[in-house]
């Protein structure tokens, strides 16, 4: 097959090989330089696993069995777990999708935010599947330190949905008028002719075995380029790129899809075992280096640069990146995700790593007890050859011993002292203090904790130290978004069926013309630290809104609504919109006599207006009537307020006349029998 060729920038033709030696010098001392870094991320990925003795040869580069521990009964605690689920939890949330902001705000552009709003979701759900990208980057995240996740768009599956189309730089010309103007001087080289699939948008979560960066810089926004190294199928490399990956062959040293090489990781570190085998890898695959320079006065548009193999053969150059931030800069679709950053370099520290030295402890510990208790069992000590030893186990059983010989010696044995206990618990406190995650956050029962607020306050203290953390990933995932709609915009065209739920909770299948989406658009990304999510905090939260229900007394308007809210806020789980009607009327009342008040004139009061509602809205009006010195509009609203206290007076002497006479008595005879035995006396004394 032929090899690529390519134009410099004085028009000269150039064989690729010269053109991207750079790129592949560039690529060689990144891949070295990351080397320091990859015996940490092996011993990550055991642990993570659950293999806690294992450790690396710096000479073999790869994961062993200490020779020193081979044959002893070892114990293993794993407190790992845990933590880095309760982590895994926190990352997430109900929806990480965010929501898009158009420019403009007439009502043609609003209609049109919430229809891409709609299709974003569409497209996060059953396209590019963003909740189980961003579980299994997630996972990368927390063992590894760094992970990343790289948009982009896989024009060869789907149906065809049109023959014949130009392509320039790898790009599809869907506009028919430009397509023309392409076409309108003949054939030319940088425009080819080929069939559209519909495609699909891709998110590949991706784990620092899969990225390769310019040493010494430590924040991806300065990164001169960027290189993705990912197996992919042969057969799909060739297919894709037919000019120029038909010699190449499929490569021997690759263990997986996370990037990992048999060579540096013979005992692969997911998969290491304490039993002997031979760890496998990944066949009828070749690495393919996808190398993003970032534009630059050479490239304004910047250039993708794809290779194949470990040779890194070039497959393909285009002189520009894959994707336009809403701003109009070129980007490369890829958005990385930190655990805790290191100043002074681009890898970060997981949480799996400040977890290892504690479990290591911990698992030592145990094991000397368990060593300690088999050592130090009970024992008894008999001469050689003793008849001592041929006992029968028979009661008051008779053992005869010669007369030189030394009778039996029973020994207790020797336990495990309490500090080993104790220290056991101070290596745990060591790796709450290690992670940040407390008590609270692992599901322990708080102490003195009887409100939804304290519990909020306790998870919004313990989450705030990473509060960072979820920032930066919220802004990646925003970032993901804006790539994904540019490929809407792209790829999708005017005729794209999607099914979108309606506001009536039905499913349509509706025409997206992703052709109107704007090229300036607005991501909204929460902020805040996330609320209690549990079950207990959201019954909780139910309880402390009754009480204060309760309290204020809003329910005595309307109980049977309030009542109804109760039992639906336990039956789904959690706090329901509040009822309305009721207070409502009452305020709009009170509100409509202050202006009465406030024009001079007196309204009456009746014996339905509730007090605790009218009087409070009064005093507003009372009280900026003092601060105005409008004295003669104070005393009308003192007046005012007085009736609604006589009338709630006069209104409780009318129900006390209410009550029968027999409830009165009964109410009598209970609640005054000193009274009762004061009168027999005196008539006692009378008579």
């Amino acid at each position: 097959m032929s090899s690529l060729a390519v134009r410099d920038s004085q028009g000269s033709v150039v064989g690729a090989d010269e053109l991207t030696r750079e790129i592949r010098r560039e690529l060689t001392e990144a891949r070295e330089d990351r080397k320091r870094i990859e015996p940490t991320w092996h011993s990550n990925l055991a642990f993570a696993a659950g293999k806690y003795w294992l450790k690396w040869d710096i000479n073999q580069r790869q994961l062993f069995f200490p020779r020193e521990l081979q044959g002893r009964e070892l114990y293993s605690t794993d407190v790992i777990t845990e933590y880095r689920t309760t982590a895994l939890g926190e990352l997430g949330s109900d929806d990480d999708r965010p929501e898009l902001l158009l420019r403009r705000d007439d009502k043609p552009s609003e209609d049109f935010q919430e229809q891409l709003n709609r299709a974003v979701a569409w497209g996060w759900d059953y396209e590019w599947r963003g909740d189980d990208a961003l579980e299994e980057v997630r996972r990368l995240c927390l063992d590894l330190g760094t992970a990343a996740i790289r948009c982009r768009f896989d024009p060869s599956v789907g149906p065809i949905v049109a023959d014949n189309v130009p392509h320039m730089d790898g790009m599809p010309v869907r506009d028919s008028e430009k397509a023309m103007e392409l076409m309108a001087s003949g054939p030319r080289e940088d425009v080819e002719m080929r069939a559209i699939q519909q495609g699909r948008i891709c998110w590949d979560p991706l784990s620092p075995f899969n990225l390769l960066v310019p040493p010494g810089v430590p924040h991806e926004r300065d990164f001169p380029w960027e290189c993705v190294v990912r197996p992919a199928p042969l057969a799909k490399v060739q297919t894709e790129y037919p000019e120029t990956a038909g010699d190449l062959k499929a490569d021997t040293d690759i263990g997986s899809i996370l990037g990992l090489d048999t060579m540096s990781e013979v005992g692969d570190a997911v998969g290491a075992s304490l039993a002997p085998g031979k760890a496998g890898r990944l066949k009828g695959h070749v690495w393919l280096f996808t190398y993003y320079e970032h534009p630059s006065p050479k490239f304004l548009q910047g250039r993708t640069v794809v290779f194949g193999g470990n040779k890194m053969k070039p497959l393909r150059i285009t002189d520009r990146l894959p994707y336009v931030d809403p701003d109009g800069s070129y980007c490369s679709g890829i958005s990385y995700f930190h655990w805790w950053r290191v100043t002074g370099r681009f890898w970060s520290r997981s949480l799996v790593e400040a977890m290892k030295d504690p479990q290591r402890s911990v698992n030592k510990r145990r094991t000397q007890i368990n060593e300690i208790i088999d050592r130090g069992l009970p024992v008894v000590f008999v001469e050689k050859n003793s008849p001592a030893k041929e006992r029968r186990g028979l009661p008051m059983e008779i053992i005869e011993i010669g007369p030189q010989e030394r009778a039996p010696q029973p020994t207790q044995g020797i336990s495990p002292g309490e500090w080993m206990y104790h220290d056991i618990q101070e290596m745990r406190g060591d790796i709450e203090h290690a992670t940040g995650i407390r008590g609270p956050r692992l599901g322990e029962n708080p102490t003195n904790v009887t409100t939804y607020s304290q519990l909020a306050l306790l998870n919004e203290n313990d989450q705030v130290k990473r509060s960072m953390i979820l920032r930066e990933h919220k802004l990646s995932i925003a970032k993901l978004v804006e790539a994904s709609v540019y490929d809407i915009r792209t790829y999708w065209g005017p005729e794209r069926t999607i099914a979108l739920a309606s506001d009536e909770e039905e499913v349509q299948a509706v025409n997206f013309d992703a052709q109107k989406v704007p090229p300036f658009f607005i991501v909204k990304v929460a902020k805040g630290s996330a609320k209690p999510r549990s079950q207990a905090a959201e019954l909780k939260k139910v309880e402390d809104l009754w009480n204060g229900i309760i309290a204020t007394g809003a329910f005595m308007l309307n109980p049977h609504d309030w009542v109804e809210w109760l039992k639906d806020s336990l039956d789904q789980g959690q706090a329901l919109d509040l009822p309305e009607g009721g207070v409502d009327e009452h305020a709009d009342q009170a509100e409509l006599e202050n202006s009465l008040l406030i024009s001079g004139q007196d309204p009456s009061v009746q014996y339905y207006q509730p007090s605790h509602i009218h009087i409070p809205i009064h005093r507003r009006v009372q009280i900026q009537a003092s601060l105005n010195g409008d004295m003669a509009l104070w005393t009308r609203t003192e007046n005012h307020v007085q009736k609604h206290v006589l009338m709630d007076m006069e209104t409780a002497r009318q129900m006390a006349k209410m009550v029968p006479p027999e409830l009165t008595m009964q109410t009598g005879e209970a609640d005054a029998p000193e009274a009762q035995s004061g009168s027999q006396g005196g008539g006692a004394a009378q008579a």
